[in-house]
């Protein structure tokens, strides 16, 4: 956290104290970095460490070609690995920031020219400045006001399931726009897709997740008209364009997303008329991605074009974590509870969803050990 000296001292303790007591582990750039330590170096090594920088806007801050530096690495990193940023706005408005008006306009000039006088000739630093205020509008617009897909309490091992699918939906390219996530159900693959689309449905012009494709049509037929609307209704931001049965529908969801970069993921797709009807013809405007998800691995046959992720199972120490965290609330088992914890996990096959609610099952049972021993001999 940046400036956070711009607030009164009681406010800044306030929200350091906060987040504290939340259970997080909080990192202050002004108190925390010995004297004699290089502090650029120090602070780089703080920020990729971090999985989340809190970023103070006051009215002071732009005025610190320190706190820009510090904002430049800190939105440095978030670009390229899973880092989350968060504005906080105190004593501004954001559109001061976006504008570059009020108390920012004159630090932001004043910046410019020092990128100039430091060896960069007029178009590169306006350049640079633009980039660099493109950055601050990205984090003030969509963070502020980010969609959150709810996703599991204690995602083990989800950072590297995801990190491939991540660098793919940046990459631009449109040589793939169909990446196709497989595996048994209760693996995983929903919530990898939730956390990919958490991290990245802003990048795009829009965006639209579709959950439980297949089980919604199983149990209505016609609710596939309905899993049309939200699509639109998604992509095209609330515009008008109710579609009247599922061939229409068809058609208007190939027109948009063949006007416009967008991000789509269906969940749970099981039969390949399900992928036609919410995707149109599936032919893409350039730099679309459109995630599936599936346990029908002979859909992927039946697909033209695209990438897919096969989601495995746990292995035993990440089995034994995540059945902890939901029967202990911790990484490991209570003392005592180590050979039954294991025998638990080993009924679970590393399955996540299995180990959830087998754990969470559990939870309430800790105090005493007779009562496991009898849910092991009913497994």
């Amino acid at each position: 956290m940046r400036n956070i000296k711009s607030l009164n001292v009681l406010q800044a303790d306030h929200l350091y104290t906060a987040l504290v007591q939340a259970g997080l582990s909080v990192f202050r750039d002004d108190d925390e970095i010995e004297r004699g330590k290089n502090l650029k170096c120090e602070l780089d090594k703080a920020i990729e460490g971090s999985q989340i920088a809190i970023i103070v806007f006051s009215k002071g801050y732009a005025s610190s070609k320190w706190c820009l530096d510090e904002l430049a690495m800190i939105l440095a990193w978030e670009n390229t690995s899973l880092h989350k940023a968060f504005p906080v706005f105190y004593d501004v408005e954001p559109s001061e920031v976006k504008k570059q008006s009020g108390s920012f306009a004159d630090a932001f000039s004043r910046y410019e020219e020092q990128l100039i006088n430091a060896g960069s000739d007029t178009e590169t630093g306006k350049e640079l400045m633009k980039k660099f205020i493109h950055k601050i509008v990205s984090v003030t617009e969509h963070k502020l006001n980010r969609r959150v897909l709810s996703v599991p309490q204690y995602p083990v091992r989800m950072d590297s399931q995801v990190q491939n699918i991540h660098h793919w939906l940046q990459d631009g390219s449109s040589n793939a726009n169909l990446l196709v996530i497989y595996g048994m159900g209760g693996i995983g693959k929903t919530t990898i897709a939730k956390i990919a689309y958490n991290l990245n449905f802003h990048r795009f012009d829009s965006s639209s997740f579709v959950a439980n494709v297949n089980q919604l049509i199983s149990e209505q037929p016609n609710y596939i008209l309905e899993l049309q609307n939200q699509v639109l209704s998604n992509v095209l931001k609330g515009e008008k364009g109710r579609p009247y049965n599922v061939d229409q529908g068809s058609i208007k969801i190939h027109q948009a997303i063949c006007s416009k970069r967008v991000l789509v993921v269906l969940d749970d797709v099981d039969k390949l008329d399900q992928c036609d009807a919410l995707l149109g013809t599936r032919v893409f405007y350039p730099g679309c991605k459109i995630i599936i998800t599936t346990r029908n691995k002979g859909l992927l046959r039946a697909l033209p074009a695209h990438k897919e992720h096969e989601v495995q199972i746990l292995d035993d120490d990440e089995s034994l974590e995540l059945f902890s965290w939901h029967a202990f609330r911790q990484d490991h088992p209570l003392d005592g509870y180590e050979e039954q914890s294991k025998r638990f996990v080993r009924c679970c096959n590393g399955l996540p969803l299995a180990l959830q609610v087998l754990g969470s099952s559990l939870r309430l049972k800790v105090k005493s050990i007779d009562i496991w021993e009898d849910e092991l001999s009913k497994l």
